[in-house]
């Protein structure tokens, strides 16, 4: 699976951008991955991770794992198996 490429905000002059330093990008990351990033921050991530590849592995590597894990399912705890934490709980804590 590849990266997904998302649409980019195009700045009209590119020199406005700051170049970010990866502990940036690694701030921004989830904000990036969930499509909260926008505007000039967008684009100043987009342009570090074009050219950091270990900062794009990085959000490949979350990108698939967000997807994996939307498509796995929970499952209910049982009432019998609640009491039973709850009462081990209480008994621990006397």
């Amino acid at each position: 699976m590849r990266l997904v490429k998302r649409k980019t905000h195009k700045m009209k002059n590119q020199k406005e951008l700051k170049l970010i330093s990866c502990e940036e990008a690694l701030e921004r990351m989830f904000e990036y991955i969930d499509g909260a990033l926008a505007g000039k921050t967008h684009s100043e991530f987009e342009k570090h991770i074009e050219t950091c590849r270990g900062c794009l592995g990085k959000v490949d590597f979350q990108l698939k794992l967000k997807k994996r894990l939307a498509g796995v399912r929970s499952t209910p705890v049982s009432k019998k198996l609640t009491g039973r934490l709850s009462n081990i709980l209480k008994s621990q804590s006397l």
